[in-house]
């Protein structure tokens, strides 16, 4: 009797797209279900519920960082107009103009990411967590490498394809973006956490 495998490309996508770490257990049971009869279909449905849930997970758990990140970026704004200036005045006496405002703007960005993610970190241990030091030295660089690498894409984007962007808007939003992804890994895994507790 020929055994039929399961899609390929939904296999692969269930393996390493699923948030977390991963499940041997769902996999086992998806591919003893579509052995015993059911359909590519219903395993597509099968693996997008299965990285939906997961998703949904790891934002429930991680809710602490998407509402500090939220008052924070609201607050943004204000720090850049004070900072900005007195940050491209100092990157003057390095670059000439306008290279001096875009390292000055970067310097202010980044000041303030590290401000945000600071903030966040003294919030997360008053709050009873666990730091883990390699996840924090990896935030300190991620925030400011996510935004410049963003704001990079927008302007070459916007730029060449002759698009109307609110540049307002997306470096708010892309300052958002950036300082979730500085505070997303700190959090340890409560698997783990759970698991080093019952060892």
């Amino acid at each position: 009797m020929k055994t039929i495998n399961p899609p390929v490309i939904a296999t692969w996508i269930l393996e390493h797209l699923t948030p977390g770490d991963r499940n041997d257990a769902l996999f086992g049971d998806l591919l003893e279900e579509f052995s015993s009869g059911r359909s590519a279909s219903w395993y597509w449905r099968q693996v997008a519920a299965a990285i939906a849930i997961g998703y949904f997970r790891e934002i429930r758990a991680r809710s602490l960082v998407l509402v500090f990140a939220t008052l924070w970026t609201a607050l943004a704004p204000a720090w850049w107009f004070f900072a900005l200036w007195f940050a491209a005045h100092s990157a003057g006496f390095i670059l000439p103009w306008p290279d001096s405002t875009i390292l000055g703007e970067f310097i202010s960005v980044s000041l303030s990411l590290w401000a945000g993610f600071a903030a966040y970190l003294l919030l997360y241990a008053l709050v009873g967590r666990t730091l883990v030091l390699e996840r924090v030295v990896r935030g300190f660089w991620i925030g400011p490498l996510t935004f410049a690498l963003l704001i990079i894409l927008i302007k070459a984007l916007s730029h060449p394809l002759g698009f109307a962007t609110s540049l307002n808007r997306l470096t708010i939003l892309t300052y958002f973006l950036s300082l979730v992804a500085a505070a997303w890994r700190v959090r340890t895994r409560v698997t783990s956490q759970s698991n080093a507790i019952a060892s």
